[in-house]
């Protein structure tokens, strides 16, 4: 990880990225990163479709989609409280 951020530079070698070094696209890398931390950011009293819309209001024809390409069909109406914490953060990674 820090040689993707750029905190850290290799001992050998050369980092790649889309098969372009690292070195040569750093500002396209770094504007396609996603994160989230140790707390998910998530409201735990909202549903998961609930967090979604509310992060991302206007877009709920997506929102179904994002819900089961993160493994969460058939949750997306459970209060976020209820789900393991796994799910929450895959609740997370589905409003990015």
């Amino acid at each position: 990880l820090r040689l993707l951020t750029g905190l850290a530079r290799p001992d050998g070698g050369e980092v790649y990225w889309q098969g372009e070094p690292l070195r040569r696209v750093r500002d396209s890398f770094h504007r396609s990163l996603l994160w989230i931390g140790h707390q998910p950011g998530i409201k735990t009293r909202l549903t998961a479709r609930e967090n979604l819309h509310f992060f991302h209001p206007g877009d709920g024809a997506r929102l179904p989609e994002a819900l089961a390409q993160a493994g969460l069909a058939g949750f997306e109406d459970v209060p976020v409280a209820r789900l393991s914490a796994g799910q929450q953060r895959r609740v997370a990674l589905a409003r990015l």
